[in-house]
């Protein structure tokens, strides 16, 4: 299979595998909420979150796939397998620290969470063990989507991710229909992910011709891999501590009312962000063969071209809520959270032009340039949290978003002088070819779509039709003035 076809289909399988998340999100988990019970359900969540919190990646994983990647396009097979090697090394080495803190913390649990009742922690201390026991051994396995994707298996990845979301959804139902209780919950839910980690393992294993040396590991090779991860981890951190920093600005500047109305508009954002990421990583091979070639300029192109694809269907969904969103969140979370509607869209707006640009992100880690772009987003991160202490105190949660999206702005700009100054990439040339053609449609359907939300009333019924309809009106105006007709049939040769 030819590497444009195996991208376009691991994206198609990447949708969809995202298009059954949210519908989880909004549809599987109040049922599975009802089933169980709150309390056991918040029981569950507690022992997953504050067990992730001792599992972070630190970034590892994005330099493994940057080093193979690299490797395979210079051929250079015996650095990649000790890069590997390093890489299992590190993992084990936190896997052990991770399985040491948590048997401490398991010793600790009737003082850590003394509010919980004697079944609750009883019920409680199960679902730690199980989780915990399930995340130690799968963290090591986090290697295979990097090995997977710098060899190409792209469409055999997101198979397997979409195949565990089935396997999950499978198993809980059953587990929820026999009534076996919540600890069968999260059993459902370990063996799926056991299954797809095996899996991986076969397919690794069957398919791609590399094992880990650990052989002659030098300090340089770790220094190599905490030269990305490092820098790679604090631009994560950067990126998500203005909207987790959020609602404690709110707690202290504006009260509990305020973080209620910002928590819809956040949630939304979050979804858009999985939306925007299916295609992350997915190009790293093909930027480094080409970066390994010395052609930017066929970079460039994929550039103009992904980033044009990606203000197509990201646009899809700001114009959409742009047009009947306000209806939307009054009828998902009630007439009180109207104010919701203006924080999403300050929300969505910077992050279309800064999810557009995958592909430069992308060459950043490539060429090993994410210091600088590090730096810039903590530098920018930590200033917006100080402004939204201000414009928190005067606007609300509407005030906090106005701030977020003033950061999101700004690091688009900090990434198109990046791209621009270190990459040598065309960011003119980018925004010409890439965004100017999309404002006729975006301008377009958000006039259309805010006609229909003036006339429809504020029920499921009319909003499904009028989502229908501003779709449709969207469909056509990219269809007539942004693709050509060879681009929409090579689009359809899957």
């Amino acid at each position: 299979m030819s590497s444009k076809r195996q991208l376009k289909r691991a994206a198609i399988i990447s949708y969809l595998s995202i298009g059954i998340n949210i519908v989880i999100g909004l549809l599987y988990t109040p049922w599975m909420v009802r089933e169980i019970g709150q309390a056991n359900y918040g029981l569950y969540t507690l022992a997953s979150s504050f067990i992730t919190l001792f599992m972070l990646d630190f970034g590892i994983s994005g330099a493994l796939s940057r080093y193979l990647s690299k490797y395979r396009a210079e051929q250079k097979q015996e650095e990649a397998e000790k890069i590997l090697g390093a890489t299992y090394l590190l993992y084990l080495i936190i896997d052990i620290i991770a399985f040491l803190i948590l048997s401490i913390v398991f010793i600790f649990l009737e003082d850590i969470y003394a509010e919980l009742s004697t079944n609750e922690l009883a019920l409680f201390k199960i679902l730690f063990l199980i989780v915990a026991f399930y995340n130690i051994i799968s963290f090591p396995a986090t290697t295979q989507n990097g090995i997977l994707i710098s060899y190409e298996k792209l469409v055999l990845l997101k198979t397997c991710e979409l195949v565990h979301k089935f396997l999950t959804i499978f198993f809980v139902i059953i587990a929820l229909t026999l009534d076996l209780g919540v600890i069968w919950v999260v059993i459902a839910n370990v063996g799926s992910g056991l299954i797809t980690i095996i899996a991986k393992y076969v397919i690794i294993k069957r398919t791609i011709p590399l094992k880990p040396s650990f052989n002659r590991l030098s300090k340089q090779v770790f220094k190599s891999i905490f030269s990305i991860s490092v820098w790679v981890t604090i631009i994560s951190l950067a990126q998500r501590l203005i909207y987790n920093m959020a609602p404690s600005v709110l707690g202290i500047v504006a009260g509990s009312i305020a973080i209620s109305i910002y928590a819809p508009a956040s949630t939304l954002g979050g979804y858009f962000y999985v939306i925007a990421s299916a295609i992350n990583g997915l190009f790293l091979p093909y930027i480094s063969r080409k970066i390994a070639e010395n052609r930017i300029n066929d970079i460039q192109q994929t550039m103009n071209q992904i980033g044009r694809y990606q203000f197509i269907i990201l646009g899809w969904v700001v114009v959409t809520f742009i047009g009947i969103g306000k209806h939307f969140m009054i009828l998902w979370m009630g007439k009180d959270f109207e104010l919701s509607y203006y924080c999403g869209i300050l929300i969505f707006l910077p992050a279309l032009f800064e999810y557009a640009q995958q592909i430069g992100n992308t060459t950043i880690l490539v060429q090993n340039q994410v210091k600088i772009q590090a730096i810039g987003f903590s530098i920018i991160g930590i200033i917006i949290i100080m402004l939204s202490f201000l414009l928190g105190k005067i606007g609300g949660a509407v005030g906090v978003c106005v701030s977020i999206s003033l950061g999101g702005f700004a690091n688009v700009m900090l990434q198109s002088y990046i791209f621009s100054t270190r990459l040598k990439l065309n960011m003119i040339d980018f925004f010409k070819k890439a965004f100017t053609p999309m404002l006729f449609p975006y301008i377009g359907t958000i006039i259309i779509g805010l006609m229909i939300s003036h006339f429809i009333p504020t029920e499921w019924l009319s909003l499904i039709i009028s989502i229908f309809i501003i779709s449709l009106v969207y469909a056509f105006f990219c269809l007539k003035f942004v693709l050509s007709r060879n681009e929409i049939r090579e689009l359809l040769k899957i």
